[in-house]
């Protein structure tokens, strides 16, 4: 998770557990532009399965934030009419934005959009 979210374009991961001064101090690094991760993360132990994961987090990183939105509500399992009336836009304009979703990621059905986005822990709950 920590390697996708860094090939995505992340400045640095902070663990929710940390302390206010870690936290801090983790937030005043990455604001000076170092990257941070948590102690003992070693990018290269990833291997090959955690390149893949960083090349599919690339993809989803592409997407515009209205396709991402349309990405959430199918990820919950939402019809395309549900979606369309959810974010007041026309059906046929949720079918082109999915088009291009399943394009971008790389995705034949909604189903394996679904299972790229899980593997990727795009929508994870709070």
């Amino acid at each position: 998770m920590i390697g996708a979210a860094m090939a995505a374009g992340a400045q640095g991961y902070i663990s929710k557990s940390l302390g206010r001064e870690a936290l801090v101090d983790s937030l005043r690094r990455m604001w000076e532009g170092e990257r941070v991760t948590p102690e003992g993360y070693e990018p290269e132990a990833a291997g090959e399965e955690g390149e893949a994961r960083a090349e599919l987090a690339r993809r989803f990183a592409s997407l515009t934030p209205q396709q991402m939105k349309i990405l959430r509500l199918i990820c919950q399992g939402k019809a395309n009419k549900e979606i369309s009336y959810e974010l007041s836009i026309a059906e046929a304009t949720v079918k082109t934005h999915i088009t291009a979703i399943m394009s971008k990621i790389n995705a034949r059905r909604r189903t394996q959009a679904v299972l790229l986005a899980n593997t990727v822990r795009l929508f994870e709950p709070a």
